[in-house]
């Protein structure tokens, strides 16, 4: 029992260092692809306008966890390794935008589910692994340019 024990206590640490390897690859594209500009549809727009406002914040991705205050002032909790995506919202102003388009047949929940886990999760992973200077200007336009486009929609992003 004892040895059945070990093996799977083994198992698991290999698991686990497979999966903390593959989670640590960069990403082979440049942060400046992800322009919201070019995104495909809604889903995308909205995946990385939430994404870029995160970004903008310069967070700390070493952290345990993010704590955000929301719009009405209650305190949320945003986890890694991404923080956002997979359902999760940074800004409240493009999840109501989300909601909005989902009532308007502009989006569906699994285009917006696929974007949040892979352009917005790509869009992350680039800029762990690249963070300069030039990124930080992209990411200050493109944020301007996402609240921009979410006023035109009617949404206010504070």
């Amino acid at each position: 029992m004892l040895n059945s024990l070990k093996a799977l206590l083994v198992a698991a640490g290999a698991v686990a260092v497979l999966a903390g390897a593959v989670q640590a690859q960069p990403s082979e594209r440049d942060i400046t692809s992800f322009d919201v500009r070019n995104a495909g549809g809604w889903a995308d727009r909205l995946a990385l306008c939430d994404a870029t406002a995160f970004l903008a914040t310069k967070p700390d991705f070493n952290a345990q966890r993010i704590w955000v205050r929301r719009d009405d002032g209650h305190a949320d909790v945003l986890l890694p390794p991404n923080f956002v995506g997979g359902g999760w919202w940074y800004k409240e102003g493009y999840e109501r935008l989300y909601w909005r388009m989902l009532k308007d047949k502009k989006v569906d929940s699994a285009s917006m589910h696929q974007a949040q886990d892979t352009v917005s999760r790509e869009f992350i992973r680039s800029y762990r692994s690249s963070a300069n200077n030039q990124d930080r200007r992209f990411l200050d336009d493109q944020d301007t340019y996402c609240r921009a486009m979410a006023r035109e929609q009617g949404e206010i992003i504070f």
